[in-house]
């Protein structure tokens, strides 16, 4: 006697993007109080706390207003920004899974290219991540302490070529590439419309 199936076969739930998360976190410490050096897999905002901490809490501001109009603020920056942590949380928030972290140092360090080339460097042995992001990237300041583009352009250049030996994308913000495509292209954090590209035939 044959037996027929009338339901479809279930499908299984698999990850099909892994991001590797590169930035600086609040301590970088296992549960037994040892540096983390390596890229770290984890599956929640509790495991990250735990390994890295919280987010940065803002010492003070610089506030600037225009006494000509009745001293309206024209800005208030504070002492310094770190973005990792709201990454994270809102990654996890959106039903994000399993992703590898990568501390490159501590809110009391400076954003350094030097750092975060290193933490891109380090992600090279895991065959897991699909998608590498390092958003303290766009937070890097030249000798006028203006934007860095061209430092960001090389840690971008960097990424991309890491992600030629593997399918995946790179940038501050990502999304994932299209299927069956193994290259992908790093994009600018205020830029969200993805570049036109041909599906594979």
């Amino acid at each position: 006697m044959e037996e027929i199936a009338l339901l479809p076969p279930s499908v299984a739930e698999v990850a099909t993007a892994i991001p590797a998360f590169i930035g600086y976190t609040e301590f970088a410490r296992d549960t037994n109080g040892k540096v983390i050096t390596d890229p770290v897999k984890i599956s929640s905002v509790l495991e990250f706390s735990l390994l890295f901490g919280g987010g940065y809490d803002v010492n003070d501001y610089t506030v600037k207003v225009d006494t000509a109009s009745g001293n309206s603020i024209k800005s208030a920056i504070p002492d310094k920004r770190y973005f990792l942590f709201d990454i994270i949380r809102q990654y996890f928030d959106n039903g994000g899974g399993e992703c590898y972290i990568v501390s490159v140092g501590s809110y009391a360090d400076a954003i350094d290219f030097t750092k975060i080339s290193g933490g891109i460097e380090s992600i090279k042995k895991f065959d897991e991540p699909t998608l590498i992001v390092f958003p303290e990237g766009v937070l890097l300041k030249d000798g006028a302490g203006l934007p860095d583009l061209s430092k960001f352009s090389d840690l971008q250049k960097q990424a991309l070529a890491q992600c030629n030996t593997r399918p995946c994308s790179a940038g501050p913000y990502v999304r994932p590439p299209l299927p069956a495509l193994r290259k992908c292209e790093a994009q600018d954090q205020n830029d969200f419309v993805p570049p036109a590209r041909s599906r594979p035939t």
